[in-house]
């Protein structure tokens, strides 16, 4: 969430009379003001130092490299939800209602360009959450059926090898 500041007044601060400059009072308030309005500019940037990219037509939602969505305006962020089978998903707004996408292939298509029907997006590190842009890199499905058997195969050996050692 990103707040914005507002002005304030020193009636805000508490105060219920007109108070002078070099009253003790206005410079605890003011002294409280700057540190509050430093610590939401220090929160801003954390989220300002993200590169953003356009999903879709580009007039509404933009997603980050670290995988979060949200309006152009920055007013919304897009809450992602986990699958059954351990992806994320995030609702995108569309003209007619909104459609559920998953979020590595909304990642990689925003800032890497469209996937051909035969591409799909994998993560390299085995984390399904994990939708980092450096994280996801793109393979042919034969390619990822290929490497799907070959690591169930060597799970397999190592659980053949383990039951071995108990006889």
């Amino acid at each position: 969430m990103v707040l914005r500041s507002r002005p304030v007044r020193i009636d805000d601060l508490g105060s219920e009379r007109r108070l002078g400059d070099r009253d003790a009072a206005v410079q605890e308030g003011r002294a409280r003001l700057q540190a509050l309005l430093r610590s939401l500019r220090a929160s801003d940037s954390e989220l300002s130092g993200c590169v953003w990219a356009p999903v879709g037509d580009g007039n509404r939602v933009e997603v980050s490299v670290d995988g979060v969505c949200r309006t152009r305006n920055e007013r919304y962020y897009y809450g992602t939800f986990e699958k059954d089978n351990g992806y994320l998903v995030v609702n995108l707004p569309t003209l007619s209602g909104s459609r559920t996408h998953y979020l590595h292939r909304v990642v990689w298509e925003a800032f890497r360009g469209p996937l051909s029907p035969d591409e799909h997006v994998y993560h390299i590190n085995g984390d399904k959450r994990d939708n980092r842009l450096e994280n996801l890199a793109v393979r042919s499905r034969s390619d990822g059926v290929r490497q799907s058997w070959a690591d169930r195969k060597e799970a397999w050996t190592q659980m053949a090898l383990e039951l071995d050692s108990w006889a």
